[in-house]
């Protein structure tokens, strides 16, 4: 028996909209009441994206092994799985998405990989390189 071959995509979200920003930042007990983004919204918007654009056989193919693993809002990050026949039509779609919830969002594919172990690490590179460059420009100024 052969398993199924995965790629996983180790993914930034770029939201552009303050509001959003400050109810992250608060320390509110409310955000598991209403959450701003959850799981089940990225899969809708990736499914509809694909379907969108690359048609409805290619979303349905997608949508049977489609699984977003991980993802924080706080860290504006995530984990998205997928088939390894699809991860192309995937990745086409992540850099389609626009929108989400009647505001700007984008989506930047930082690694794709084949286990979840390496896009954990390419996330936490990603993250100590950006605290790098901003520790290095605060004492340049």
């Amino acid at each position: 028996m052969v398993l199924a071959k995965k790629r996983y995509f180790a993914v930034k979200l770029f939201i552009n909209n303050y509001k959003i920003d400050n109810k992250i930042n608060n320390n509110n007990n409310d955000d598991s009441k209403d959450p701003i983004i959850s799981i089940p919204h990225i899969v809708k918007v990736i499914l509809s994206t694909t379907s969108k654009y690359l048609g409805d056989w290619t979303s349905a193919c997608l949508s049977k092994t489609l699984n977003v693993v991980y993802f924080s809002i706080r860290n504006k990050c995530a984990i998205i799985g997928c088939d390894k026949k699809y991860y192309k039509c995937l990745w086409a779609t992540l850099t389609l998405i626009k929108e989400l919830k009647s505001f700007k969002l984008s989506f930047n594919v930082i690694n794709v990989a084949g286990t979840i172990r390496a896009c954990r690490k390419s996330l936490l590179l990603n993250d100590k390189l950006f605290l790098a460059n901003l520790q290095s420009s605060l004492i340049d100024n």
